[in-house]
């Protein structure tokens, strides 16, 4: 805010500067002699059918000034989750099946899969959630291939997965102000982080966002304990549209606690 505060004054700045420097009065036009005015002593009439010239303006007069666009996207290296998981990871690699949902209809299956994090800043993920428990994250697989991560890591340890993701792929590109709307509470200030990269091949934007309270949960009430990392592209709806938390608990059934 303080450097597009600084570049608008100095815009303000130069623009009265040039006005200053070239708007001008206009110097009075030299007086047009016929033949016929100089034998009689007689002013010229004017031309009726001359053609006034336009008043120049402010705006016309002023310099266009190169206006302060958002940073330019990087070339597209891969956003990751953990040390190795990401966008485009095929459906076969998930080494627990049974602890996946499928949905027919859209072609997509759901499956919770183990994370690895490098030492430092594995703790904070170490969660104990309606979702999952453990250092964990939920992916959508659509026709094979995964499509969204859906990452918890404790509320508190914003700051530290925040300055984790900072180190590997520089600032953020937004920290948006979200609010976010809870269950017989007032609303919350849903502190977010955003980092954006253009798809391979030019197709659109990966997205990586960090939200300091989970509320991309449909059906369920945001978790004002967990912090969510949802690694999307970018128009696509949260995993939990099409996913309940009977779901998650059935799957859990199945892979027997897992």
């Amino acid at each position: 805010d303080q450097i597009i505060k600084l570049f608008s004054a100095g815009e303000e700045r130069g623009v009265a500067e040039v006005l200053e420097a070239t708007v001008k009065p206009a110097a009075a036009a030299p007086e047009v002699q016929t033949a016929e005015s100089e034998n009689a002593g007689v002013e010229p009439q004017p031309d009726l059918e001359a053609k006034p010239e336009a008043p120049q303006t402010a705006q016309a007069l002023a310099p266009e000034v190169a206006k302060l666009s958002d940073p330019p996207l990087p070339a597209n290296t891969g956003f990751s989750i953990g040390k190795s998981l990401g966008l485009g990871d095929s459906e076969t690699a998930v080494a627990d099946p049974s602890a996946c949902i499928k949905k027919p209809a859209w072609k997509t299956v759901i499956c919770t899969q183990p994370v690895e994090w490098p030492t430092g800043i594995s703790a904070v993920f170490n969660v104990l959630s309606r979702l999952y428990r453990g250092a964990k994250t939920i992916v959508r697989y659509d026709s094979g291939v995964a499509t969204q991560f859906h990452t918890l890591f404790r509320t508190e340890s914003l700051d530290a997965v925040v300055e984790h993701f900072r180190s590997r792929y520089g600032p953020p590109i937004e920290t948006p102000e979200r609010w976010t709307a809870l269950f017989m509470q007032p609303s919350r200030l849903n502190r977010t982080a955003l980092w954006r990269k253009v798809d391979a091949g030019g197709g659109g934007h990966t997205v990586l966002e960090i939200r300091e309270i989970d509320d991309l949960r449909w059906s369920m009430t945001p978790d004002t304990k967990n912090g969510v990392i949802w690694l999307h592209r970018e128009g696509a709806h949260p995993i939990f549209r099409y996913l309940s938390a009977s779901d998650l608990l059935l799957a859990r059934i199945l892979s027997k606690g897992k």
